[in-house]
């Protein structure tokens, strides 16, 4: 059925109600996650060199502290989330970083900080899920 102009009412269009073709509905999750899901290594390696870098700035600032003070008061995994912050408040990093970044603040972080926290040989609790 059709309206005065030709068209069919929009409970009936088949992209609309679902009637008639498959259209794929993109989500904005798809743009942003495109990269972490292909797990192609061109996508990842430009964030993943970024928090490399700011991994290797940490471990040189920990190792600065212990050499000055004899003692880590703040470890290395928390100066580079500082690094982190500072860094995202004076630069927003491109399209090209962000799928690194990403697959960095999910997988190599909860790999950091579950593995820290753990004695070696001993499976963590991330372990069993």
């Amino acid at each position: 059925m059709a309206t005065a102009d030709g068209h069919a009412p929009a409970d009936r269009d088949p992209a609309v109600a679902g009637g008639g073709a498959d259209v794929p509905v993109k989500s904005p999750a798809d743009d942003t996650m495109r990269g972490v899901r292909a797990g192609a290594a061109g996508d990842l390696l430009p964030g993943l060199l970024l928090c490399l870098a700011v991994t290797a700035a940490a471990m040189a600032l920990q190792a600065a502290e212990e050499h000055l003070t004899g003692h880590p008061y703040v470890e290395g995994l928390v100066l580079a989330i500082l690094i982190g912050i500072a860094i995202r408040t004076v630069w927003v990093p491109g399209a090209r970083f962000r799928a690194g970044i990403a697959f960095s603040a999910k997988q190599v972080l909860e790999v950091a900080v579950t593995g820290s926290s753990t004695s070696p040989g001993v499976p963590s609790a991330s372990t069993w899920r």
